[in-house]
C-alpha cells in the first residue's frame, strides 16, 4: 500500500514537472539583436517581463543574418525572433528561415510595412530607421564666410559651399564615400523624372545614372570632392578637416559623446529636377523563427514593441528615428537634431527587395571607380555594368 501511495505521489510530481517546464518554456523568448542600443533593449524588455510574466533572454549577435543561416543550414538552435535589417528580408524569406506574420494589434506604419513587405506580404515588424544627412563643420562654414544651410538648399549651393572651403589650407570641402552606391542611389533617385515609377520599375545604367555621375565628376574635377572610404571620412571629420559630408544619423551619439564640432543639414535639392536627394531609410525591425507566428507570448512581444511610448523611449536617447507615427512626430518635436529632418524621411527611399539589385550595387561600385578614378568614359563603363548584370539574370 505504502509503495502504491509513493508511486502516486512519484507520477504525481512528475506530470507537475513536466508542466512546469511546458510552462516555463512558453514563458521564454529568445531575442537576437545587433547594432546600438543593448541596455536600452534590456529596459525596454524588462518592462515587458514585469508587465506580461514573459521572460526576453537578449543575445547580442554581431553579423546576425549570417549566423542565422548558418545554423539555419545545420538545424542548429535558432532564436524566437531577431532583429534584422529590411534588405535581409527576401533572402531569409526565399530560404523559408522566416515566415509571414500577422499585423494585427500591432501599430504599424504604412512605411514600415513597405520595408518589410515581401511578394506582398509582411515578414517582419518595423521598429526604428536611420538614414543619411549631410553633416558640416559650423567653425569652417564660419571661417569661409558661408551661413548655415536651410531646409532648401541645393546641390548649386554645395558646389558654392565647396568652392568657399576650398580657399582654406588643408581642408577638404566634402568628403564622402562616391563609390558606394547607397549613397550615390539618393542622387540617381533626384535626377529621375518620374520617381514612383521608379521605386517599382528595374532600370539600372539609365540617363539619371550619368546625371549623378557627371555630377560626381564634376565635383572632384573642381577639387570641391573627394572620395573617401569610412574610416578616413569619419576621422577627417572628427579632426576638423573636413567641411561637409554625408553619413548616417546612427552616427550621432559618438560625435557628441566624443563633443565633435558639428551640425546636420538635410541632402540638398536637386535644383535640376526640384527633387531632393534622397537619403535611404535604413530600417531594423523584427522576425519570426522557429515556426513560432502563431506564439501568443510571441504575438504579445510583438504588439509590446509597436507602442509609442515603447519606441519613443529607445529611439529618444539614440538620435533614431521610430516606425510608430506618434513616436516618431513625438521624437522630431522633441529632439534638437532629429527636428530638422522629416523632410528626409518623407522623401526617403528603401533598399529594393528585387535580388538584381544586389548585383547592380556590385556593378555600380566597380562602374563608379571605373569612371571616377580611372577615367574610363562613361559609355564604356556602362556596357560593362551592363554586360555583368546580363550574366546575373
Amino acid at each position: 500500500m505504502w509503495r502504491k501511495k509513493i508511486k502516486i505521489i512519484f507520477i504525481l510530481l512528475s506530470i507537475i514537472f513536466i508542466f512546469t517546464g511546458i510552462s516555463f518554456a512558453s514563458s521564454h523568448i529568445k531575442l537576437w539583436m545587433s547594432w546600438e542600443g543593448k541596455s536600452h533593449y534590456q529596459k525596454i524588455m524588462d518592462k515587458f517581463t514585469e508587465e506580461k510574466g514573459i521572460k526576453v533572454e537578449i543575445v547580442y549577435v554581431p553579423k546576425i543574418v549570417q549566423k542565422i543561416k548558418t545554423l539555419a543550414k545545420g538545424n542548429g538552435d535558432l532564436p524566437d525572433i531577431a532583429l534584422i535589417r529590411d534588405s535581409s528580408i527576401p533572402d531569409l524569406a526565399e530560404s523559408g528561415i522566416i515566415k509571414p506574420i500577422s499585423e494585427k494589434n500591432q501599430d504599424i506604419s504604412n512605411r514600415g510595412k513597405f520595408a518589410f513587405t515581401y511578394k506582398d506580404k509582411l515578414y517582419g515588424v518595423p521598429f526604428y530607421f536611420d538614414t543619411q544627412i549631410v553633416f558640416y563643420n559650423p567653425t569652417l562654414f564660419k571661417k569661409a564666410g558661408i551661413d548655415p544651410p536651410n531646409i532648401d538648399w541645393t546641390l548649386k549651393d554645395l558646389e558654392e559651399y565647396g568652392k568657399k572651403l576650398k580657399k582654406i589650407k588643408g581642408i577638404i570641402p566634402f568628403g564622402w564615400g562616391a563609390y558606394s552606391s547607397y549613397y550615390f542611389a539618393g542622387f540617381e533617385h533626384s535626377f529621375k523624372e518620374d520617381c514612383i515609377k521608379c521605386q517599382t520599375k528595374l532600370r539600372f545604367f539609365t540617363s539619371a545614372t550619368e546625371k549623378a555621375v557627371l555630377f560626381y565628376k564634376k565635383l572632384i574635377k573642381e577639387k570641391i570632392g573627394v572620395s573617401l572610404d569610412r574610416n578616413a571620412t569619419l576621422s577627417g571629420f572628427k579632426e576638423g578637416k573636413i567641411g561637409m559630408t554625408i553619413f548616417g544619423t546612427f552616427i550621432i551619439p559618438d560625435f557628441i559623446k566624443d563633443k565633435i564640432n558639428f551640425a546636420i543639414a538635410p541632402l540638398p535639392i536637386n535644383d535640376k529636377t526640384g527633387k531632393r536627394v534622397a537619403s535611404y531609410l535604413d530600417y531594423k525591425g523584427f522576425v519570426i523563427l522557429k515556426e513560432l507566428t502563431n506564439d501568443k507570448n510571441i504575438q504579445e512581444l510583438l504588439t509590446f514593441l509597436t507602442k509609442e511610448d515603447i519606441q519613443f523611449a529607445f529611439c529618444y536617447p539614440l538620435y533614431k528615428f521610430p516606425d510608430n507615427e506618434y513616436a516618431l512626430s513625438k521624437v522630431l518635436e522633441k529632439n534638437p537634431y532629429l527636428s530638422k529632418l522629416r523632410v528626409t524621411v518623407n522623401s526617403g527611399i528603401f533598399s529594393p527587395k528585387e535580388e538584381i539589385y544586389q548585383y547592380y550595387n556590385k556593378a555600380l561600385f566597380n562602374v563608379l571607380k571605373l569612371i571616377l578614378s580611372k577615367n574610363i568614359p562613361i559609355n564604356k563603363a556602362f556596357e560593362a555594368g551592363k554586360k555583368y548584370l546580363k550574366g546575373k539574370k
